[in-house]
């Protein structure tokens, strides 16, 4: 069972070109970012390439959403909103998108803009009303 950022490496090394060769990459760059190694998540972001069809494009999703996180951990809250922004134009699968969503708010937050923060957890209730309880608490009447 892989599990750890190098067990994905070698499979995006072994397997290049191939869309579990992709994932793989998301993976890893998401197993160094909670390790905090940011060189190894930037090396193994910049190795990847945008895939096609349903999968795929939940997969675009989820690296524009781990760039955000890059950009967050280097502290470039502007880069970060525009990859999230990425990752909800790239796909509409309802994790992928719900979790740029709440990112891209929570950027906002720390950038003091608690209006677009609102607009955004007030977005997520309306295309994903099954998960009012996850952002109702976020909002402000």
């Amino acid at each position: 069972v892989l599990g750890g950022s190098d067990e994905y490496a070698s499979v995006v090394t072994e397997f290049k070109g191939t869309k579990a060769a992709h994932l793989s990459a998301v993976m890893a760059v998401a197993a160094y970012l909670e390790a905090g190694d940011l060189t190894s998540a930037k090396e193994y972001i910049a190795l990847y390439e945008a895939c096609e069809g349903g999968i795929g494009e939940i997969i675009n999703g989820m690296v524009y959403t781990l760039k955000g996180d890059i950009a967050v951990e280097e502290n470039d809250l502007q880069s970060a909103v525009v990859e999230y922004q990425k990752a909800l134009e790239a796909s509409d699968d309802e994790y992928t998108y719900t979790t740029a969503l709440r990112k891209l708010a929570l950027v906002y937050e720390t950038m003091g803009n608690g209006e677009k923060a609102q607009e955004r957890y007030k977005a997520a209730l309306v295309k994903y009303p099954a998960n009012a309880q996850s952002y109702t608490k976020y909002i402000k009447e």
